[in-house]
């Protein structure tokens, strides 16, 4: 599989006018992993297969990949580098870390067209998501509430007796009541937001753990632990999160299908543009005064999930 990555460089500009324009495609000037993963269909319990070779500086590729069939479902990814500083000695190095194209799965019988992909960084308000200015694609703290509170049933043998979940700077913070066969303890971790470069469609945005800890060392935390496991606490989250994880990726894919209809009426094509997310902020939306005992009251930040979503489309016959 050959090709070339091209940064779309009007795109914000003909979806915010909905008015034809001429579609430009910039060179660019920086190196990208490009991935190729694919699964059989006769085998859906075999690991997902991955390839990947990164590009050259202007973009060209050139990835090997076995002759597959329509038995095969495929999908293209590419990463973007970006510098990580690796402990302790804060050395950079740069690691593929945002995807800035996911392609829709495609039969593997597609799979080795030589192929153009173009990509943008779209504006957020791009993606209406019905709840007023400024509230574009940003997962609010009431959103994360509602997540919490559908997650407060039974794990496994263990009861959650209380559960909150805070947007702080980078991550969300969740503090846990729990009790499993009497013994209660306060199980926290960090959900961390990531994109989600599943081989799936509409698929954005997912989440990982770190940092989960039991309070109570010693023999209470180690037969707490041995009633309920980080796997249990993990699943039972994804079930109480998974309503709204869903309608936010609803929602981005259905502002993407409103947007391949406005570049079909307005340019008579359909472009079949996909989207992915990159990184995420965490703006601060508000102030929360909490009064204290002894002294004045203090001021705590209220902060929102702000995801860079990223536009993209591979040559326009691709999946034709």
């Amino acid at each position: 599989m050959k090709g070339k990555v091209f940064h779309f460089a009007n795109a914000n500009d003909i979806l915010s006018t909905g008015r034809f324009q001429t579609p430009r495609f910039d060179e660019v000037n920086e190196k990208f992993q490009v991935q190729f993963q694919y699964k059989l269909k006769s085998a859906p319990f075999f690991p997902t297969i991955v390839l990947s070779t990164v590009t050259n500086i202007k973009g060209g590729f050139n990835l090997s990949i076995p002759t597959l069939n329509d038995a095969s479902d495929c999908q293209l990814l590419v990463y973007r580098f970006e510098n990580i500083k690796i402990p302790p000695t804060n050395f950079e190095v740069p690691v593929p870390n945002t995807p800035v194209f996911k392609s829709k799965v495609f039969p593997g019988s597609k799979a080795r067209r030589n192929l153009n992909i173009y990509f943008s960084k779209i504006q957020n308000e791009l993606l209406d998501r019905g709840r007023g200015p400024n509230q574009d694609s940003i997962i609010t703290q009431a959103e994360v509430d509602t997540m919490a509170n559908g997650s407060k049933d039974q794990i496994n043998g263990a009861t959650i007796k209380s559960l909150t979940a805070t947007i702080y700077d980078q991550h969300i913070w969740v503090n846990t009541l729990a009790n499993a066969q009497g013994i209660d303890a306060v199980v926290t971790f960090k959900l961390i937001p990531v994109s989600d470069t599943s081989l799936k469609d509409n698929a954005y945005l997912d989440f990982n753990i770190e940092g989960f800890d039991v309070d109570g060392q010693g023999f209470w935390g180690d037969l707490f632990q041995i009633c309920i496991s980080k796997d249990d606490i993990k699943r039972k989250i994804e079930a109480g999160f998974s309503q709204n994880i869903s309608g936010l990726n609803n929602d981005i894919a259905n502002g993407i299908k409103q947007l391949n209809d406005l570049v079909k009426a307005s340019m008579g094509i359909s472009p079949n543009m996909t989207a992915s997310i990159g990184r995420f902020s965490y703006p601060v939306v508000g102030q929360n005064t909490i009064p204290m005992p002894f002294g004045p009251p203090i001021q705590v930040p209220i902060r929102a999930i702000k995801p860079e979503i990223f536009l993209g489309f591979p040559d326009f016959s691709f999946y034709a």
